[in-house]
């Protein structure tokens, strides 16, 4: 079932924005539809978290009366929409929200609604434990009794005790069991280089998705980031999920965990007939979308597998065609100096052939004309002899 999650505290800064894109975050992992929502104007911390389907919402907070009639259109129109809400809002709002639910909301319109709603407040440590503690006495005391409560511990500021004692030992605890449906508690990082991670995610505005796929972190602060973000989602499914669906998603994650790639699919449907008493619709999308991840997860690394025999098969044809381009163009270069050299060798011969003959003409013309000398000087003896006598 859809439910609508708003994020309350009388006190202002102590990491209801965060906490809110924490909690859009895990319904976002889980494949629930929803949508988030800032209220927030002063600040609209959530709708800077570019990676959650956040709305920037405007209420009129002048006049009470105003506001209550803004927020109850904004609210009806969040019940009416098929998916659950994430709502964070500001210090500034927290009585007139309260107020609006004292006046328009009892247990048993609670009880038909076909969404569930759940109020998160933050409890602070430090200076901010005495104020937020109120805040949440506010809500104990006033909202009906059927709205569910979920506490988020937050020790950035300080240890959480009064007296030695922790919060699970405080008075409003004890005295609220049933309205308080459960506690989220923030793991304070145990090292410097947890703090220093978790500052630069949320400056940058990150999911811890984002956080975990980004260059902006290295590999270990990536493996830091993993490890709180699932030890909060985990505290989140104790709380949020029937115990039906957190069965099932347990069994989903083992089968997940312990497929290796080598298991036939006849494994994974042998593992489902021990689910069909507590499957339901929503249950069944879960499961498929983890074989489809197991899927899609051995496609890609068949499609890896091919492009590197692709790039090696491309490689050897390349250097086939080059060896071939080369033995040609040997051959080509071979061929070209054989016909050269019978061309030129032909030539000579050729042109030997006609030295010779210019020379024997020559010789040739130079016998005629000693011979037509000789014949003129006989001619010329001859007639002067003639002459004479």
């Amino acid at each position: 079932m859809n439910s609508i999650n708003l994020i309350l505290q009388a006190k202002n800064d102590v990491g209801k924005s965060y906490f809110a894109s924490i909690l859009a975050e895990y319904f976002q992992s889980i494949h629930r539809e929803f949508r988030a929502y800032d209220t927030n104007k002063s600040k609209n911390s959530l709708a800077k978290f570019s990676g959650l389907k956040v709305e920037p919402v405007e209420l009129l907070d002048n006049n009470p009366a105003a506001f209550q009639m803004e927020f109850g259109k904004f609210f009806d129109m969040v019940i009416a929409k098929n998916e659950g809400a994430v709502i964070d809002t500001g210090a500034d709002i927290f009585e007139p929200i309260v107020q609006y639910f004292v006046r328009n909301w009892d247990d048993k319109l609670i009880a038909e609604n076909t969404k569930e709603i759940i109020f998160h407040t933050v409890i602070a440590g430090g200076d901010r434990l005495d104020d937020t503690i109120n805040g949440l006495v506010t809500l104990c005391n006033k909202l009906p009794h059927k709205i569910k409560i979920v506490v988020w511990l937050n020790e950035y500021f300080g240890p959480i005790e009064v007296a030695g004692k922790p919060f699970e030992e405080f008075k409003i605890y004890e005295n609220n069991r049933e309205k308080i449906h459960g506690i989220i508690k923030i793991p304070e990082p145990n090292s410097d280089f947890f703090k220093a991670d978790l500052l630069k995610k949320n400056a940058l505005k990150m999911t811890f998705e984002e956080g975990i796929k980004s260059e902006e972190f290295y590999l270990i602060s990536k493996q830091r980031l993993k490890m709180i973000q699932r030890e909060i989602f985990d505290q989140l499914d104790q709380i949020l999920l029937p115990t039906k669906e957190l069965d099932y998603k347990q069994n989903a994650q083992d089968i997940a965990k312990n497929f290796d790639g080598k298991s036939q699919p006849q494994t994974l449907e042998k593992e489902m007939p021990t689910f069909d008493n507590i499957l339901n619709e929503e249950a069944i999308a879960k499961f498929d979308a983890v074989v489809k991840a197991i899927f899609e997860n051995h496609v890609k690394r068949l499609e890896t597998m091919n492009a590197l025999h692709l790039s090696e098969a491309s490689n050897r044809a390349e250097i086939v065609v080059t060896q071939a381009a080369e033995y040609l163009t040997m051959q080509l270069n071979q061929a070209a100096d054989g016909i050269f050299a019978s061309t030129s060798n032909m030539l000579a011969a050729q042109i030997s052939e006609a030295n010779k003959a210019a020379g024997e003409a020559k010789q040739a013309r130079n016998f005629a004309i000693i011979a037509v000398i000789i014949a003129l000087f006989l001619i010329a003896s001859f007639s002067l002899r003639q002459f004479l006598s």
